[in-house]
């Protein structure tokens, strides 16, 4: 299996093996607090996952679209037209109501879930507008060669299966 990893990397013209260049691309600062979300996000909804269950989690995640539109309020600039914020009322309400009387029919341990899976939906929801900003201040060339990376080193383990 190794020569044949080696085969396909070596295939691999030249300028995909090179990275875009990252100094104007975006700050380490953002790429970390994105990072950071993603490893909090992951954590807490898997811990919650375990301490609610299914059912509350896939109620409560349902909310990381309106969470993410309100951090794109926030960070981005982005402006939420009147039916999108009574969207988000209506999706935060329902969630609300849905998960309090679930959780309270059971106890302690699934509020502690829903809890950790609510937190964990809103860091998931930071680092989507966090990496949208990333996106949109990066360079033009940059989103190209990381695309073409991404799909060189898929062809790659392609050839290796």
């Amino acid at each position: 299996a190794g020569s044949r990893l080696q085969k396909a990397a070596d295939s691999l013209p030249m300028s995909v093996m090179r990275l875009p260049p990252w100094g104007g691309c975006c700050s380490s600062l953002d790429l970390v607090l994105a990072s950071l979300c993603d490893w909090f996000g992951t954590v807490l909804t898997c811990v919650g996952l375990t301490l609610a269950g299914s059912a509350i989690f896939g109620i409560v995640y349902s909310s990381v679209s309106c969470w993410a539109a309100l951090f794109s309020w926030l960070l981005l600039g982005r402006s939420l037209a009147a039916r999108q914020w009574a969207g988000i009322a209506v999706v935060t309400v329902g969630l609300a109501g849905s998960c309090t009387a679930d959780a309270m029919a059971v106890g302690d341990d699934v509020i502690l879930g829903t809890v950790l899976i609510a937190v964990g939906t809103i860091a998931y929801g930071l680092e989507f507008s966090l990496c949208e900003r990333l996106l949109a201040s990066a360079a033009p060339a940059a989103k190209v060669g990381l695309g073409r990376v991404a799909l060189e080193l898929g062809e790659v383990a392609g050839a290796c299966a």
